[in-house]
């Protein structure tokens, strides 16, 4: 009776703990996912290391971000523009904010505090 117990408590728990949790679907996990999407647009932080290390690379996938420029799937953007951009943008799905992960996880808790 108590092994029944215990099972059913547990099986309940995990029951509502995966019904409670929202699925956000995150297609893309990598640099290379972005990149292998034909029509996805990157956005970047204007005037940081990041951009002058894309412009210095000579080969890689960083390279391919430079080149990607010319073809119009790259703008450059000032961080206080970035919630804007956030709002319209990137939640239509056309475009990809890159950023570090810290700032990706202040604008993901500041959507889910804004949308629940």
């Amino acid at each position: 009776m108590l092994t029944t117990l215990v099972l059913s408590r547990s099986y309940a728990g995990n029951l509502m703990s995966q019904l409670a949790v929202r699925y956000i679907p995150q297609p893309f996990q990598s640099l290379r996912d972005v990149l292998n999407h034909p029509s996805v647009t990157m956005i970047w932080e204007a005037n940081t290391a990041y951009v002058q290390y894309i412009y210095a690379v000579q080969s890689g996938p960083y390279r391919e971000v430079a080149d990607l420029e010319r073809v119009g799937r790259v703008e450059f953007q000032r961080a206080t523009e970035f919630p804007v951009s956030v709002d319209t943008s990137v939640r239509n799905g056309g475009h990809v904010l890159m950023v570090e992960d810290l700032t990706a996880k202040v604008f993901m808790a500041h959507d889910f505090t804004a949308t629940g």
